[in-house]
């Protein structure tokens, strides 16, 4: 690469990168998420640890690259143990930088963990980053996500860890998304390692548990929104191909940093480091395409198989949740705008009767899409309330968690944190009618049925950077538009304007009779909060492939199970349950409520061939279309 060009991108990009940070630093911030705690640990302490690289070799001569974190000024210094935090990541625990780029970001960047390092490590606690097999820096190759040898390296690691003397045998784990899902099974896992030590604390942030309900294949419809371009980003990562990253829609800013960037670095800056990259990434090349896998599938279900050994839902943590009650002390934290993270959230949270904090937050916490809020900057001290947690359950510290309630949920449009005992808070269920006119009302229909007729738009949409784009999440705020002209295409009932403001926290459900012309359909639905001005604000949604349409164990569950795929038979009057994704939104006074339901969201999800152009949806005693809400507070319409 031409030295000249390197030297003048480099000063452009450094340029805007400083002025980037200036400006985030000298903001005040304004954001509507601020804590209910005031707990606060600085940040920016970069001189405060000592970093030690290592690979660690499992019992098949896979090595592994590990960073160590210690809190002390230089290795020659001895100082008692320390509580652990073991942080597994697929996404490198540090980049390469190229000259000139490394004389304002030094020669490693580490875009993953410095966060919590930055927060953990002058506290006291030792911070080990791991890249996982087939990852990074490390050796070994990944047939799928959390593969038997990925998983037994765990418990290597875990051994490892626990034998070491910089650690005290406190040892907790933590991140974001994949590496949150990792600390689930380390922690599982940990149970079966022959030792005292155990993992005794986990805090998954945004961390899906059910891969297929809450984050490929919601409601049974495919979604390459996340599923295509995480699989492009995870690729180039593992392949060491970070220019194919350029490919997707990402910011400048975000393009002008990874050209900077040379690959994952090494564990030793050397010939012989160099070497170990790239032999790792050749063995890379065998790791798993999920998006080349998933299209394999006319149709795919929970019980669709990987090299006839495993099945869907063999790819994540959701098995391993059962083992960490009443052993493990959990943390999980779900975001409203991030894929069905709540939904993740609270899966964790009811196997391990744990803690619990939902927010108005992109994936991990890094931007809050409120959009009542001043700014999209988080307030919320996420890392912070992190050592806060740890620090009561690694090091024994009485610091007011241990007092305060499980549950901590943000409503948007009051902006207030509350507490709570249970998900869903204490509510009553109120039943608004599909009516005549379009509207949604309290009162009962006085007909026996009628229908309403609705040709179908099958190119809707939503938003191309949404809820379900993790990657974009990463780097820029997700924000929703105006809904009013998408639903003016879509079938839609509204409430009437409001005469006190309504708050709703947990599920939305909405149940509908439908008959459709052909023999594929698919719904997707979305509350919208209309203002005076007829604006809609987009509030949740939720979606269901007609075709798994079987309840099981209640109306508005559904297995996605091969088996129980139902065909549409010609002029079958359909019911459709659908639950939507989690929320608390204070409705105010004078606006109304809005359900509009659609037939495809190409911004996002797959587009069958063959599906039904008009609808007839059915009201009335006969059947009874419906929206129930989970409502807090007493309202009147």
């Amino acid at each position: 690469m031409n030295k000249t060009f390197i030297l003048g991108v480099g000063i452009t990009a450094i340029a805007i990168l400083t002025a980037i940070c200036t400006q985030q630093l000298n903001q005040t911030c304004k954001g509507s998420d601020r804590s209910w705690s005031d707990f606060f640990v600085p940040s920016l302490r970069k001189n405060q640890w000592t970093m030690e690289s290592q690979y660690i070799t499992m019992r098949d001569g896979v090595q592994l690259a590990v960073d160590v974190y210690l809190p002390w000024e230089d290795s020659e210094n001895t100082v008692d143990a320390c509580p652990t935090i073991v942080h597994l990541t697929r996404y490198y625990r540090r980049f390469s930088v190229y000259w000139p780029f490394s004389l304002l970001l030094g020669d490693h960047m580490n875009m993953r963990s410095i966060k919590y390092i930055e927060k953990f490590v002058p506290e006291g606690y030792v911070w080990v980053t791991v890249d996982v097999r087939g990852t990074g820096a490390s050796y070994g190759n990944r047939p799928i996500d959390f593969s038997d040898p990925e998983i037994e390296d765990y418990k290597e690691i875990f051994k490892w860890v626990s034998e070491q003397e910089w650690c005290d045998g406190n040892i907790g784990s933590t991140g974001i998304s994949y590496d949150g899902m990792a600390s689930v099974v380390l922690a599982s896992v940990s149970q079966e390692v022959d030792i005292d030590a155990k993992v005794k604390a986990i805090a998954p942030i945004c961390s899906p548990m059910d891969l297929y309900r809450d984050l490929g294949a919601p409601g049974g419809i495919i979604s390459p929104g996340f599923l295509k371009d995480y699989t492009k980003y995870t690729t180039a990562l593992e392949q060491g191909k970070l220019a194919d990253i350029l490919d997707l829609k990402l910011p400048f800013y975000v393009k002008a940093l990874f050209k900077m960037m040379k690959g994952v670095s090494p564990v030793t800056d050397d010939d012989q480091g160099w070497k170990s990259v790239s032999e790792a990434l050749v063995d890379h090349q065998q790791n798993w395409d999920m998006w080349k896998f998933v299209q394999q599938y006319d149709q795919l279900t929970t019980d669709s198989t990987i090299y006839d050994q495993y099945t869907i839902m063999d790819l994540g943590p959701l098995a391993h949740l059962k083992n960490l009650k009443d052993k493990v002390s959990v943390y999980a934290f779900g975001a409203y705008y991030d894929t069905k993270s709540v939904e993740s959230a609270l899966r964790i949270q009811d196997a391990t009767n744990g803690k619990l904090t939902i927010g108005p937050w992109t994936h991990g916490g890094r931007r809050n899409s409120d959009p009542y809020s001043e700014t999209t900057t988080t307030c919320f001290d996420l890392f912070s309330e992190l050592v806060r947690f740890f620090d009561h359950h690694l090091k024994g510290k009485m610091n007011g968690i241990e007092t305060e309630a499980d549950i901590h949920y943000f409503t948007i449009g009051s902006a207030q944190w509350k507490p709570a005992g249970n998900w869903p808070p204490a509510h009553e269920k109120k039943v608004l009618n599909f009516d005549r006119g379009n509207k949604l009302t309290e009162s009962e229909v006085s007909y026996e049925v009628e229908f309403d007729q609705h040709e179908v738009f099958l190119q809707s949409k939503t938003v191309e950077i949404s809820r379900w784009n993790l990657i974009y999440h990463v780097f820029a705020p997700i924000q929703y538009p105006d809904r009013a002209k998408e639903d003016e295409k879509l079938l839609y009932f509204e409430t009437n304007k409001l005469e006190q403001n309504l708050t709703i926290t947990g599920t939305i459900q909405l149940e509908f009779y439908v008959e459709v012309s052909n023999k594929h359909a698919d719904f997707f639905v979305y509350i919208g909060d209309v203002d005076q001005e007829g604006s809609s604000i987009y509030v949740t949604e939720g979606q269901l492939r007609a075709e798994f349409r079987k309840p099981h164990g209640s109306e508005y569950q559904h297995t996605f199970l091969m088996e129980d795929y139902q065909e549409i038979n010609d002029r079958e009057i359909m019911k459709i349950n659908i639950a939507l994704i989690d929320i608390s939104w204070m409705f105010v006074e004078g606006h109304s409520i809005r359900v509009s339901i659609a037939g495809s969201d190409t911004d996002n999800f797959e587009v069958r061939d063959e599906l039904a152009r008009f609808w007839k949806v059915y009201r009335g005693k006969d059947y009874q279309s419906k929206l129930i809400l989970p409502v807090e507070s007493k309202h009147i319409f």
